[in-house]
């Protein structure tokens, strides 16, 4: 599952993001050939409702916010394959054809709406006309006008004065362009081919040698929509040739939701939970509600960040890991934290304390050192 790229990671992404890190690292560590990649679902509604309501345009919005959230990430040290990252986008062909086309009504007719060479309503006499044309691979890739407006309703592009308005490729006449675009679950159920494929469309060596996906990590709302078309488009594209799988995806993970305490003051207004400690440090009353999903609407929501820049990335990983198991949902808690905090800094001054130990006896021939070594190291975790 990839970020939308909001601008700013939240405490699912950390927990989501650190499982499949360890797969990953795991798997690494035992000799296999691991492909980690690191994408944006940078598709079109959200990114342009945002920028609609902030003003800006919808490209300069989703870079600003991408730049701001792959800092984030690096600051996890998830081992992601950060070259092969991408922002999310689909191609898609058309083939290529004549179309009948009647001149007063301005539109395509089926071959069945053509008599004796007439269009079957207005009568004029149909004209031959180039259809769907691509746009020719010098001209690409085609990029969006800056000064688009996003008015209330409706295609942008469409009341564009100037983008849609192009010379055919094939005839030199005066056409208009495609408007019109996919479903996002056209472009975001096949992206996972496009990461083994770095130099083409799809490299089917690439994608038969890494295919299909191992791990696919995410919510259990992803097992009815998103995977249901990965798999129709996965046999789809098997069937036209491009790689040999007929599954995408060999294991789901649906790990569960970062939960916590939920908090309002004495007029039902949400608080944050800094918030309610401030509260209740001058002695103000304040409700505590039920344990529920971090959400921003209810303000019960912790800062990833924060947690990073206070006790460190390692305890913020450990922490989601170490309390529940993926599947199930978390509870975030001060003292869930502090304990992990607490550990991390033993075991760190355990490996120092004995790491001259360790480095005076490296010869494979000391067995009772290297037993004792052992026997101490667990005493201490342990303790």
């Amino acid at each position: 599952m990839f970020p939308y790229p909001s601008g700013k990671i939240h405490m699912g992404h950390l927990r989501n993001y650190t499982i499949g890190d360890v797969i990953a690292r795991y798997k690494r560590a035992r000799g296999f050939e691991v492909l980690h990649p690191i994408g944006w679902d940078a598709f079109g509604l959200p990114a342009e409702n945002a920028a609609r309501e902030n003003n800006i345009n919808p490209a300069i919005w989703t870079k600003e916010n991408i730049d701001n959230m792959r800092m984030q990430l690096k600051s996890i040290g998830l081992s992601y394959n950060w070259e092969r990252e991408l922002s999310t986008h689909g191609l898609a062909y058309r083939k290529e054809s004549w179309v009948n086309w009647d001149p007063v009504d301005q539109t395509v007719l089926a071959n069945e709406q053509v008599i004796d060479g007439k269009g079957w309503r207005s009568g004029a006499i149909v004209e031959k006309h180039c259809g769907t044309i691509p746009v020719p691979e010098k001209d690409l890739p085609v990029t969006l006008p800056p000064d688009v407006e996003f008015t209330s309703g409706g295609n942008p592009l469409d009341k564009h004065p100037t983008w849609k308005f192009v010379d055919c490729p094939k005839c030199g006449k005066q056409v208009e362009r495609e408007t019109d675009t996919f479903d996002t679950f056209f472009e975001s159920s096949w992206y996972f081919a496009a990461f083994c494929s770095e130099d083409k469309f799809i490299n089917k060596d690439a994608c038969n040698r890494f295919m299909p996906v191992d791990y696919y990590i995410g919510g259990i709302e992803h097992a009815i929509l998103h995977l249901l078309y990965s798999r129709f488009f996965c046999r789809a594209l098997t069937r036209c040739g491009y790689f040999d799988i007929k599954e995408p995806f060999s294991t789901l993970i649906t790990q569960g939701m970062v939960c916590h305490t939920t908090y309002k003051d004495e007029n039902g207004k949400w608080l944050f939970p800094e918030e309610a400690k401030e509260l209740v440090a001058l002695g103000l009353k304040i409700q505590v509600g039920k344990v529920e999903k971090m959400s921003k609407s209810k303000r019960n929501t912790v800062d990833p960040n924060f947690i990073i820049r206070k006790y460190g990335a390692d305890t913020a990983r450990l922490f989601v890991l170490s309390d529940t198991p993926p599947e199930k949902d978390i509870e975030w808690s001060d003292n869930g934290i502090e304990g992990c905090f607490r550990y991390i800094n033993k075991l760190w001054r355990m490996v120092m304390q004995f790491k001259p130990i360790v480095i005076q006896n490296q010869s494979p021939t000391i067995q009772v050192a290297d037993t004792e070594i052992k026997k101490e190291i667990c005493y201490h975790i342990l303790k």
